[in-house]
């Protein structure tokens, strides 16, 4: 009985994936048909896109950065820390 409810999940998010589908075939269709084309439909949502993923790979280059700094201030700590010892 336990394994019945992730089935029964994916059911309901393959379904809902389904209907987004329709939906934005739907919305599409109809920009089509009034003359709009389909790079004038998608473009701003691909900027947006493009522009999210930039903002997460800065913010992830800032994480790393973060951490090089740390990691090389705790290295030229012990250096300083083993060269006081010799």
């Amino acid at each position: 009985m336990g394994n019945l409810a992730p089935v029964h999940s994916c059911q309901s998010v393959i379904m809902q994936l389904r209907m987004r589908v329709v939906s934005l075939y739907g919305h599409v269709a109809s920009h089509i048909a009034l003359g709009c084309s389909v790079q004038d439909l998608l473009m701003p949502r691909m900027i947006l896109m493009v522009q999210a993923l930039k903002e997460r790979l800065v913010e992830r280059a800032n994480i790393i950065q973060a951490r090089h700094d740390s990691e090389t201030a705790a290295l030229v700590k012990r250096q300083v820390q083993h060269h006081f010892t010799q």
